[in-house]
């Protein structure tokens, strides 16, 4: 299938698990202001520390969400793929992006913009704990990627205090 083609058929949100788990009021309202992005390669989507202006679903297209120093990716945190979001608590914080958010596969997400995703959430507590499950993941994806990192740097023979 060609570009053109494959541009021409719209994606289905509910590629993506987080938004075919809402209930359907908070879906319609959610998806008003939603719009079908193309990502690229090697976009940055939100960079570290700088404010998050959109929360984005994927459909058919990879995140990394990296830790920078400098500016540059130094080790990947995450991957979020069509089970997740990215951005969703940033936004709802109004805080900066806890890493760099790369695309590391192409293709298309859903894009909601900050006003308007704080505006769906806003006394939808079914959408709010769906938000907390996602980031529940997120912190335990997180958290075993560090321990599997600190693991490997051990069995390669890691300085004291490391």
């Amino acid at each position: 299938m060609t570009e053109q083609a494959r541009r021409s058929v719209q994606p289905d949100p509910k590629q993506n698990h987080f938004l075919a788990g809402l209930h359907r009021d908070d879906y319609d309202l959610l998806m008003k202001e939603a719009k079908v992005v193309p990502l690229k390669l090697h976009r940055r989507v939100v960079l570290q520390d700088e404010p998050v202006n959109a929360v984005y679903f994927p459909l058919t297209c990879m995140f990394s969400l990296l830790v920078t120093s400098e500016g540059q990716p130094t080790m990947e945190l995450a991957t979020i793929g069509n089970e997740g979001l990215i951005g969703a608590v940033e936004v709802l914080q109004k805080r900066g992006s806890m890493g760099l958010g790369l695309i590391q596969i192409p293709g298309d997400a859903i894009r909601v913009g900050a006003t308007a995703f704080r505006k769906a959430i806003d006394g939808r507590p079914h959408f709010r704990e769906l938000i907390y499950q996602q980031l529940y993941a997120l912190m335990r994806q997180i958290l075993y990627g560090a321990a599997c990192n600190v693991s490997t740097a051990w069995k390669n023979g890691a300085p004291a205090g490391y």
